[in-house]
């Protein structure tokens, strides 16, 4: 293990050339003409297209709404509208800016409360005839998504309150700030196969999107994977592959294609801005009777980058929070508006609708003059309770969880001028549906393998999977070598993210690990003519009354009757089931922790 890792901006192929795109200045604005003569004559320049050569098709990585250059119309100040191959990276930017495109600019909406009143200019008027659009398409304008989530009567509910809050929350645009920018690859491959390279973490369901847009069958793409240099959420769609795939084959060479900061800031997939209203009856008690939610997220020109067509699913449906409301009505609206495209970004949908929940349970406690930590104990979910999805809660850990916060001192009150005290605040995340598959063997030395399509984001999922494989056959985790394998290893694999890794892929390997095992003694069982009961393995050797026979022996001998020792498991859920997790903070007071300086910037930027 050197430490060292080959991303894909790193990866060097003989011949290849760079990528580069001409994108709009503008925010809206239909196309009315495009001059690329001087940028094709620029020297060092390979090739240059506009949407005239490449596929009318859309792509996305649900709702497929997104053309691979502007072809009649541009929806956001950094659509790509010209691409350029050219031998170096400096040549390509400096021939895009020779092409000439003229606009006729169109009005614009940046607001989503105010893209869905009548009169707002549509972005896509074609969204009933897009692949994967919802059904029905829903009757706001420009509005792709519209769900709602009733539990209980909320009418009755707030009819029974004693108290009714009512609050409005905003949260603001974030982009994942991941070291490493997008970056592809894409080369001809064995055959008449394309190989590509990119930093994304979902390499089966990417391969799926790409061979929809090209309008080509996936087992001619090999995807292989590369180390991820931070994700966050926002390494899962295609960005420049479609159009690295048709410059490499209008130049005959392989084709990069890195983004700049600027372009990630500007054209990449940030978190979704989000409004969030939200009324709360409660009784005299303390008891969390009633609620309704209507949240507005600001999608975007389009809604390609996301893995469901709705981005308010994931989060949206626990607008309740993580407290037992018997009446909820929760409605969520996902709008296109002539912004960057938004995407994902570390649990989509959750982190708007948890500050805004937990805000206002704060607010709800200081105008009740009640502890905000025991009204959050005397609301929260229990086992058998529902969450307004309908999902069964099947544990106590957030009451567990809320009994074991030691809160000492002063907390802080909404508006406390000086940010003095200290606060909590509470949320719940369920595991998301799907599959993995893992390989786990014993090379020809005997020492254990681990083969994986699990993307190394970073985030530690190599060393559950050497740990789990560890624990089960006896081994040292470090000795453990894990090989990072392609699209061909697999049927299918996890598409990473939802909170699932661990809990999918490491019961593959684990799976994987056990029928590895019985192998392994099987084997020996036949070797030493004894019982397979009798057999135990640990520190790397199997034993038995008194004889060792190492994993590399083993591996020897197995070799030679034929037999490779080496297991596939498979995990799969098909649905979202109750296994929650809770989470809590409990933020200490910063103005005591002796930082003068820090609290002197608090107390110039609080009004």
């Amino acid at each position: 293990m050197t430490g060292e890792a080959i991303y894909a901006a790193d990866r060097a192929l003989p011949g290849i050339a760079w990528g580069k795109v001409l994108r709009s200045p503008l925010p809206h604005a239909r196309i009315v003409n495009i001059d690329v003569s001087r940028a094709k004559r620029h020297p060092g320049v390979l090739a240059v297209l506009t949407a005239l050569d490449v596929t009318t098709n859309l792509f996305g990585r649900q709702l497929r709404d997104m053309p691979i250059l502007a072809r009649d119309r541009v929806r956001f100040a950094g659509e790509k509208v010209v691409a350029i191959a050219a031998e170096t990276p400096a040549i390509a930017e400096e021939a895009a800016s020779f092409a000439h495109v003229e606009y006729d600019e169109l009005r614009a909406v940046f607001d989503p409360s105010l893209a869905i009143e009548e009169g707002a200019p549509l972005l896509h008027e074609d969204l009933a005839r897009y692949p994967n659009a919802p059904r029905p398409v829903p009757a706001l304008p420009n509005v792709h998504s519209h769900v709602n989530w009733k539990f209980g009567d909320c009418r009755k509910g707030f009819a029974e309150s004693d108290f009714v809050f009512e609050q409005a929350f905003t949260t603001q645009r974030v982009h994942q700030a991941y070291l490493e920018p997008h970056a592809c690859v894409v080369a001809d491959g064995p055959g008449d196969r394309i190989s590509l390279w990119c930093s994304n973490k979902v390499p089966f369901q990417t391969r799926q999107y790409l061979a929809e847009v090209l309008d080509m069958d996936p087992s001619k793409i090999l995807f292989q994977l590369s180390p991820i240099g931070g994700d966050f959420g926002g390494k899962g769609s295609l960005m420049d592959l479609p159009l690295a795939y048709y410059l490499a084959r209008a130049t005959g060479r392989p084709v990069k294609m890195v983004m700049t900061y600027d372009e990630e800031l500007t054209a990449g997939n940030p978190r979704h801005p989000s409004t969030i209203h939200i009324k709360t009856g409660v009784k005299k008690d303390g008891t969390l009777w009633a609620r309704e939610v209507k949240m507005i997220f600001n999608s975007g020109a389009y809604a390609a980058f996301k893995p469901n067509v709705t981005i308010n699913l994931p989060g949206a449906r626990h607008g309740a929070g993580a407290y037992r409301i018997p009446h909820v009505s929760i409605e969520a609206l996902s709008v296109y508006t002539n912004c960057i495209p938004s995407g994902h970004m570390r649990g989509p949908g959750d982190p708007q609708v948890y500050f805004a929940a937990e805000s206002h349970m704060d607010y709800i406690a200081w105008k009740l003059k009640v502890d905000p930590l025991e009204l959050r104990r005397k609301n929260v979910l229990k086992a058998g309770d529902l969450l307004p999805s309908g999902i069964e809660v099947d544990t106590n850990k957030g009451k567990e969880i809320l009994d074991r916060i030691s809160l000492k001192g002063k907390r802080s009150r909404p508006g406390h001028r000086r940010l003095r005290g200290k606060g909590i605040a509470l949320c719940l995340r369920d595991i998301g549906p799907g599959e993995a598959n893992i390989e786990v063997g014993l090379d020809p030395e005997g020492k254990v393998y681990i083969l994986t399509t699990v993307t190394d984001t970073g985030a530690g999922a190599y060393t559950i999977f050497r740990q789990v494989a560890a624990e089960i056959l006896g081994a040292s985790a470090k000795d453990i070598s894990v090989i990072s394998g392609n699209t061909d290893s697999f049927r299918t694999d996890i598409a990473l993210g939802g909170s699932r890794v661990t809990y999918l892929a490491g019961r593959a390997a684990a799976k994987a690990a056990e029928n590895l095992r019985a192998r392994m003694i099987e084997a020996a069982a036949k070797y030493w003519r004894c019982l397979p009961g009798v057999i135990r393995l640990a520190r790397g050797a199997l034993s038995t009354r008194g004889k060792t026979l190492a994993f590399s022996e083993l591996a020897r001998i197995s070799a030679a009757d034929g037999v490779k020792l080496k297991e596939v498991g498979h995990f799969a859920t098909t649905e979202r089931k109750g296994t929650l997790s809770f989470f809590a903070q409990n933020s200490r007071d910063r103005n005591r922790s002796g930082d003068r300086k820090a609290n002197r910037v608090k107390r110039l930027l609080v009004p």
